[in-house]
């Protein structure tokens, strides 16, 4: 068997996340050099296309094809018939890999890490509907409504959306698919992303497609592909070790949120959760920030607004090294999630960590949660659920202390990556 494992599409091995970063690590201890590649696709419009430039990490080959945006799916085949695997796992999301390995006859397996891979939404807001709620539809002309949340003017945006023929979007988009117009480009692009996404959802019939949580095995069987090619798996993490527990000696509970800062993460209902709440009975650590896109940084402000009378501490981002040195210190995390979570690495690292966590439903978490065993589970973006168990757990410290003897790791990496070679095997042998 040759595997080629691909990094996410236009990003090399170096500024993968995390949990892909561990997979091609642990599988690099299952196989030799010569049974697994490792691979990136990365956009270049300088260099010739395509270009493939071959490195070697940690004793493995590692290419990259550098290629134009125009000619993706072509060089693509190409570079798979250089390399000639027998099978192909990608992180991609584009659909490009997945055309080229069908007209190669290669299987390819491929893993769901956001929700923009079928959501038309996309951009950290996967399954994120107009209405706040989580998506449980297939991909169809309401998505238009959903992706013009995020842009000005939203309601006018949709009206001109489903106003306009699709022929004169698609004329406009080819004038101005390379240039950055204020709004208009951002506002064609929803249309287009919309199209681009039924195309892909047809693509993936062809590929495995392994999935973090049941909710996703729902919603691609919803878009009509076939079950026989879902794999359910829950990501898995690295075990970081369980904390020594923090004593209750100032009758305080220590809460943390670990991640981003965005709408989609549900921190504007955390705050208002903690409303009338004793500040001489919590402390909140946030440990994350936002990214520097004007939206995301507005947001980020009106977070810190919302903090204010509060007894919230905010952090930044940490390295991942120094995360340690705040939670050991806390007693639960709080997830707030207010759309479909893939899986949730933060959640399983906490637990990993012996923390309980207080969770919405948000898909990933009901993976990893077991309801007052070891975390909470309640509803997303509804405040007063929020604060009532933000309340309970402040009261009922013994169960905080029974939660946390029963928070471990719940999927660990090496058990994800034993799982991922029976399908390589069960697919090969088809």
């Amino acid at each position: 068997m040759k595997l080629l494992f691909l990094t996410t599409y236009g990003i090399d091995i170096n500024k993968e996340h995390i949990f892909t970063k561990n997979v091609w690590k642990y599988l690099s201890q299952y196989y030799t050099p010569t049974q697994l590649i490792l691979g990136s696709c990365i956009i270049d419009e300088q260099k010739p296309s395509p270009y493939i430039e071959e490195k070697k990490l940690n004793g493995f080959i590692y290419y990259l094809l550098y290629t134009q945006s125009a000619f993706v799916e072509d060089n693509l085949k190409k570079f798979f018939q250089h390399i000639s695997p027998s099978i192909i796992h990608s992180n991609m999301i584009e659909g490009y890999d997945i055309e080229a390995a069908r007209g190669l006859g290669i299987p390819i397996v491929l893993t769901i890490h956001i929700g923009g891979i079928i959501c038309p939404r996309g951009g950290g807001n996967g399954f994120l509907m107009y209405n706040d709620s989580i998506c449980n539809q297939p991909v169809s002309n309401i998505c238009m409504k959903c992706g013009c949340m995020d842009l000005p003017l939203p309601r006018l945006s949709y009206a001109l959306l489903k106003l306009l023929p699709k022929s004169i979007l698609e004329y406009i988009y080819s004038k101005i698919k390379d240039k950055n117009l204020f709004y208009i480009t951002p506002f064609i692009n929803k249309f287009i992303w919309i199209q681009n996404r039924k195309k892909y959802i047809q693509f993936l019939s062809y590929a495995h497609v392994i999935v973090a949580n049941y909710r996703l095995v729902s919603i691609l069987k919803m878009n009509g592909i076939p079950e026989d090619n879902i794999h359910l798996i829950p990501h898995g993490v690295k075990d970081r070790g369980i904390l020594p527990f923090p004593d209750y000696s100032d009758n305080k509970v220590k809460f943390y949120y670990l991640g981003r800062v965005q709408y989609s993460k549900g921190l504007h209902i955390l705050m208002k959760a903690f409303d009338g709440i004793d500040k001489s009975k919590y402390e909140l650590h946030i440990i994350g920030d936002a990214e520097l896109r004007r939206k995301e940084q507005r947001y980020y402000s009106h977070i810190k607004s919302l903090a204010k009378n509060k007894n919230v501490i905010f952090h930044g981002r940490l390295p991942n090294d120094r995360i340690e040195e705040v939670v050991q210190d806390c007693h639960v995390m709080i997830h707030s999630a207010i759309y479909l979570e893939v899986y949730g690495i933060a959640i399983a690292e906490s637990l990993s960590m012996g923390r309980p966590v207080l969770a919405t439903k948000c898909g990933g978490a009901e993976m990893q949660i077991k309801d007052g065993v070891n975390g909470w589970l309640v509803e997303p973006n509804s405040v007063s659920e929020m604060r009532n168990k933000i309340l309970y757990i402040i009261d009922h410290f013994d169960d905080v202390c029974s939660c946390a003897k029963n928070s471990r790791i719940p999927h660990p990496i090496e058990e994800y990556c034993h799982d991922l070679q029976f399908i390589y095997n069960d697919i090969l042998i088809q």
